[in-house]
């Protein structure tokens, strides 16, 4: 074996000295200024009349001094509190007066390495927006305010944001952190840096750091759309070619990682740590940057998603063995840690408890096993199908790839070398490399991947915090060792069944055809009663999507409070039951290399599927529809890994004050109803009956009488004639008409409001409102539910963190719900979860009152009331050109009668602040409230 992997490593370095150069996009300008500033701008029609821009930065927070940590994530933040030419918080409110919204299409990020803004989905159709937004980059670039005050009220946004981040995980990163890189900087210097820092900098601090690394030489300006190239390239030239460079910038180096001669360990807990993790990591170089541009670097690539991608499925085989110590694996190459200047093949599995140094031993035992015997053809086989699949849905769907999607790319381009060819050239030229790939190659590849001695290794464990966890770095380190010790035989590849159905159904056929003008659409009637709609579309060339449900759901079933753990695992359980002749891991293998999925669901009130697919596999996915749906088989295995890894990942979520919270909102709003809970709780799992659970489903599915289908997308219609019939006509159906039972599962009745307090290793306090009346299900009533939601969004964000800096982010919305229960009339769901600064709920509870009583007399803007209604037609303008839309326009006018395609945009210009303010007042202000405050002791 040795030989043979010198020997393929040998062909290898052979394959790199012949590496081609791959030519760029030729539809891409790009170029450097003489300050040094990089740019990339390409036309691209897709969406129609949207364009993206982007600035990307050399700067992170690895350029931090240590009384400078978290001044480039601030920076961040201070590129929307205002600018030369966008002062306060006009650049945001002006981008949102265009449809552009803030945190949606207006962003940014920071990283140890990088900053990058963008400002996406800009209508194009006036050029004064397009000019602003070049303007915008620009001012970006050089020409903040960083106005005190601005400064000042932005301290407590980033407290805020901290507070919203900095979970368990985080502080068991920042402290295993300077473990994983000794003597390094990225072991200090994650980028929301330190509080102390945030609270008490001076203005003139940050306003030093800006100038000394903002600057041409350390950026790069990315604009891509449905846009003339030159004037673009002729705009940049003028708005960023004036800028001079100064005595005080400075050149952003890479801060290198170095080898490791020993393994690097750590081992830490926290209270509130749910879950064990566990990491075992190696270090190894990436392509140098001169290869990184040529076919070299393509087959890199590859080699790289191969071995990830049959590793990640032999673990995933091992996780359903019973005395298997983890729960999961997942198997990346990536940068290593938070450093980009050095690359990992990382393993991070979930433990199960107590037995994270078993965990670290499969690990690393495996990896043995990989390393010394190799791949087998068949996992290279599926590797190569999985990959070629994927490449094939990229060149079939070019014509749809985003500006956001290039802009993307050429950020990669800039900051990390990767090359940037047209779509069609990078199809032909990859399609080429994966087909000289050999399993000599994989395995050599694998091999330089993972060092056979202990040279750059690197092992964490995240635990919970408690007296039985006594796991030491030394542990650790002595159970990677023992998994490399440990006698292995070779890799068997067991190969399931090779096709889906073992007989084909006989098939039924359509008694009647009925045409829909108005969504250009058909209804067609099959023999067994059921009733399919089909809509052709070439929206998204080669993509076909499946949907069907009908009345019934758990209600139908449901015997009371024993069948709630039953109940609550059934869609779980069923996606790793076995179907036919396959197990849920054969019938993965099986799949692998297809673009076809097939899922089935039962829910309160309904049952159905969805699935998609490729034109190409279409039969494939109707066979695999009809198996699920008609030959469910248990998974005796599979079900009990199940059960084990439930409470593996439930038994300490309760040390995890979200979770509690989380927990208290789905009782409370459901009335403490048995369903209402989303995941078993302890006492459940042990009450999971996978008799009742086949049992329910085989019912569900037994008789599809009421069951609609819905078809949309790129298919030949006789082709999809002759699939329905002999797959879902040949259905069993017996007539059977259902409607949901009402089993108590409505909403409150009445106003809750609830108050406790808890420890909390991050103080902070938790408020959740939910605001719940009756109110008909129509377009014009889903809209102005819709609008309000996002005013009261934009209203609290401005309140609770702009204003006063207590909170980082704001979740609400509101929307129109049919058929949570029974015959339930449809209801409004407005909830609102914020997390706050400790002492701050009463204040934040107070104000949020307000705003309701207050906009029920008031009302919003008629400026407030655009920004919305100017996004949501821009959004609806993009969502026509998805299958995905038309299906659930379909579904609508199925389940109410209803067309919610043919009048969108003239009920939205209809909608006014009267209506809003009238909604507020008639509905939100007399609806039903529920409050759950939760503060820290």
């Amino acid at each position: 074996m040795r030989k043979i992997l010198a020997l393929a490593a040998l062909a290898a370095t052979v394959c790199l000295m012949n590496a081609q150069e791959i030519p760029q996009d030729p539809g891409v300008r790009t170029g450097t200024l003489a300050n040094g500033l990089t740019y990339y701008v390409k036309h691209n029609s897709y969406p129609e009349h949207r364009a993206d821009f982007f600035i990307a930065q050399r700067v992170g927070s690895i350029q931090e001094e240590e009384n400078q940590r978290g001044l480039a994530h601030f920076l961040e933040h201070m590129c929307f509190n205002g600018t030369k030419h966008f002062p306060g918080n006009s650049l945001i409110s002006y981008l949102e007066l265009n449809g552009v919204k803030f945190g949606t299409n207006l962003n940014a990020y920071t990283s140890t390495d990088e900053t990058v803004y963008n400002i996406c989905d800009v209508p194009t159709q006036r050029k004064g927006l397009l000019d602003s937004c070049l303007l915008i980059l620009s001012d970006w670039s050089h020409d903040l305010s960083l106005n005190g005050t601005e400064i000042d009220k932005e301290r407590g946004v980033i407290e805020g944001e901290y507070r919203y981040r900095s979970g368990a995980n985080y502080r068991l990163l920042e402290k295993a952190l300077p473990e994983l890189y000794p003597d390094n900087l990225y072991g200090h210097r994650m980028p929301i840096g330190l509080m102390s820092v945030v609270k008490s900098f001076k203005h003139k601090t940050l306003r030093n750091y800006y100038k000394k690394w903002y600057h041409p030489a350390n950026q790069c300006v990315i604009v891509v759309g449905d846009i003339d190239p030159d004037a673009i390239v002729a705009q940049i030239n003028v708005l960023f070619g004036r800028v001079k460079t100064n005595k005080k910038q400075a050149e952003a180096m890479p801060v290198s990682v170095p080898d490791n001669e020993q393994i690097l360990s750590s081992v830490q807990t926290d209270p509130e740590q749910p879950t064990t993790s566990v990491r075992l990591l190696f270090k190894h170089g990436d392509l140098p940057d001169p290869l990184k541009n040529t076919t070299a670097g393509l087959r890199h690539t590859y080699l790289n998603y191969a071995v990830t991608h049959m590793l990640r499925n032999r673990f995933s085989e091992l996780s359903l063995l019973p005395d298997a110590p983890f729960t999961h694996v997942g198997v990346t190459d990536r940068d290593f840690m938070i450093s980009k200047t050095r690359q990992a093949l990382q393993l991070t599995a979930v433990s199960r408890t107590g037995q994270a140094d078993s965990t670290m031993r499969w690990l690393s035992r495996e990896v043995h096993r990989a390393s010394q015997y190799g791949f087998t053809t068949g996992e290279a086989r599926r590797a190569r199908l999985s990959y070629e699949s994927a490449l094939d849905k990229l060149y079939r769907e070019r014509d749809r790839y985003t500006n956001t999607q290039y802009a993307r790319d050429f950020v990669d381009c800039y900051l990390n070398g990767e090359p940037a060819p047209a779509i069609d050239v990078f199809y032909e030229l990859m399609k080429k490399e994966v087909a000289q790939v050999s399993l000599d190659d994989l395995n050599a590849h694998f091999n330089s991947m993972v060092s056979t001695t202990e040279r750059n290794v690197a092992l964490v464990a995240f635990a919970p915090e408690s007296n039985d966890f006594t796991l030491t770095n030394a542990d650790l380190v002595s159970a990677f060792r023992l998994g490399r010790e440990d006698k292995v035989d070779a890799y068997l590849d067991t190969i399931g069944q090779s096709r889906l159905l073992p007989e084909e159904p006989q098939p039924g056929h359509i008694v009647s055809t009925q045409t829909i003008p108005e969504l250009d659409a058909t209804l067609w009637t099959l023999d067994n009663g059921m009733h399919v709609y089909v809509k052709h579309s070439q929206l998204k060339p080669g993509e076909v999507v499946i949907a069907g449900a009908g009345p019934g759901g758990l209600s139908q079933n449901y015997r009371g409070t024993s069948d709630a753990p039953s109940f609550k695992a059934i869609s779980n359980v069923m996606s790793q039951s076995g179907y036919g002749a396959f197990s849920s891991n054969e019938l993965k293998k099986f799949l692998t290399g297809k673009e076809v999925k097939v899922s089935t669901f039962i829910n309160k009130t309904e049952e159905g599927f969805q699935a998609s697919s490729t034109k190409n596999d279409l039969a494939i996915a109707f066979q695999l529809l009809y198996l699920k749906l008609t030959s469910p088989q248990k998974d005796e295995a599979s079900f009990a890994t199940y059960l084990k890894n439930t409470r593996n990942h439930i038994e300490n979520q309760g040390s995890d004050p979200k979770f509690e919270f989380a927990d208290s909102i789905f009782a409370h709003v459901f009335r403490h109803h048995p369903l209402g809970a989303e995941r078993l709780s302890l006492t459940e799992i042990d009450q999971v009956d996978y008799d009742r659970i086949m049992e329910v489903y085989k019912d569900r599915f037994s008789d599809m009488s009421d069951i609609n289908m819905f078809v949309v997308g790129d298919f030949n219609e006789d082709t999809l004639r002759t699939l329905v019939c002999r797959y879902v006509a040949s259905l069993p159906a017996g007539g059977r008409m259902e409607h949901p039972k009402d089993i108590g599962y409505g909403l409150y009745d009445r106003m809750v409001d609830v108050r406790w307090t808890r420890h909390m290793e991050n103080p902070q306090d938790k408020l959740y409102f939910f605001w719940t009346t009756e109110f008909d299900y129509n377009l014009r009533n889903n809209l102005v539910a819709k609008i309000t939601g996002q005013l009261f969004t934009n209203l609290l964000r401005q309140q609770l963190r702009e204003d006063r800096g207590w909170t980082y982010h704001v979740d609400t919305h509101c929307a129109v719900v049919a058929d949570q229960n029974g015959d339930d009339p449809a209801v409004i769901f407005m909830p609102l979860n914020v997390t706050l600064e400790k002492g701050t709920a009463e204040q934040a509870r107070a104000i949020i009152n307000e705003d309701i009583r207050s906009k029920a007399v008031d009302g919003f803007t008629q400026e407030e009331l655009d920004k919305v209604k100017k996004y949501l037609r821009k959004v609806h303008q993009e969502d026509i050109r998805e299958n995905g839309y038309w299906m659930t326009v379909l579904r609508i006018y199925d389940k109410h009668g209803q067309n919610h395609a043919s009048t969108y945009e003239q009920t939205l210009d209809g909608i006014t602040t009267e209506d809003i303010r009238q909604f507020i007042a008639t509905h939100l202000a007399n609806a039903r409230v529920l409050n759950l405050t939760m503060t820290p002791q």
